[in-house]
């Protein structure tokens, strides 16, 4: 075997290693571990950046291996699949040479699919249903708060949360946007992390365009929109249909975070464009979300105005350059 196909062979074990590595500290350690669990994709990544899709589809999979021993195979094949899909598929982004939103789509891509995978894995395998499963993730929430209570005494803030928190049920019926909202999340997370990492192994990721300078496609409006008037349509008729509800309620899941981010850009673009410093725009406009969760009706006008925002682009951000403020 020469050197140059000797050399991704030794790189994705090394990788696959520190993949394992990184999902043990995740798995053990407490604080430390929450940091291990964002960057465990990076391995599986950099495999597929370096040497192909190929090369990062073998290293995630040794890294499974290595962890089964240690921590079980439902375990492992679960820390398998979400870790191992999101890097996968984020490698592959950058590897093309893909924009930046684009590398997030396909990060949240691999995100969602994860998920997915780690639900079906934990059904063929555990032969655990759906709302088994989603049961038992609510029972280690209350767990992990009762937990923190007695840790650190009382806390009226986190008592308030949990009275909040929805039930097993809320879960099942709101899964698919929630789902995607969780992926796009942890997929912007680990753009961040993976943006600085990088550069450190010699590549580069251009960062995505400044918040206050962030605007959604159009089809995300006409989505809301719709979920809106459906919604409408349905209180004024007395429509009763199930499918139509849950389809309305998880669209307006996903639409709701957009509409809220959107909002939260054109405000922080007209502060600072108004002469604001980036800590007192941050200031208002936390004082202004804080006012925002105690009031529906200002919620509802948030949630108008960034639908509004997108459909209309009140900032011309479709038409110029990606720059300035």
């Amino acid at each position: 075997m020469n050197t140059r196909s000797a050399r991704p062979l030794v790189e994705s074990a090394l990788l696959a290693a520190l993949g394992a590595v990184m999902m043990l500290i995740a798995w053990y350690v407490p604080v430390i571990g929450v940091v291990a669990g964002l960057v465990s994709p990076l391995p599986a990544a950099v495999a597929v950046i370096r040497h192909g899709t190929r090369w990062g589809v073998m290293s995630s999979l040794v890294t499974m291996l290595v962890l089964a021993p240690l921590i079980g195979w439902p375990n492992a094949v679960a820390l398998w699949v979400i870790n191992g899909a999101m890097g996968i598929s984020f490698g592959f982004a950058v590897r093309r040479n893909f924009s930046p939103s684009m590398v997030l789509v396909m990060a949240a891509g691999g995100s969602l699919a994860g998920v997915v995978a780690e639900f079906a894995s934990a059904y063929f395998i555990l032969g655990l249903t759906l709302t088994k499963q989603i049961e038992e993730i609510v029972t280690m929430w209350n767990q992990a708060f009762e937990l923190n209570q007695k840790i650190l005494g009382p806390n009226p803030a986190l008592d308030q949360f949990v009275k909040m928190m929805p039930t097993a049920e809320t879960y099942m019926a709101l899964l698919p946007g929630l789902a995607v909202v969780t992926a796009f999340v942890m997929a912007y997370v680990n753009f961040e992390l993976f943006r600085r990492v990088l550069p450190r192994l010699g590549y580069t990721l251009e960062a995505l365009p400044p918040f206050s300078r962030w605007i959604f496609p159009p089809p995300a409006a006409f989505a809301g929109l719709l979920a809106m008037l459906a919604s409408a349509a349905q209180a004024q008729f007395n429509l009763n249909s199930p499918l139509l509800t849950r389809v309305v309620e998880n669209v307006s899941v996903v639409a709701s975070l957009l509409f809220f981010l959107e909002a939260v850009s054109a405000a922080a673009y007209y502060l600072m464009r108004a002469g604001f410093s980036r800590v007192l725009a941050g200031l208002v406009i936390f004082m202004a979300v804080s006012m925002m969760f105690g009031s529906p009706a200002l919620s509802m006008l948030t949630y108008l105005f960034g639908m509004i925002d997108i459909l209309f682009d009140f900032r011309h951000l479709r038409s110029e350059p990606v720059a300035g403020i």
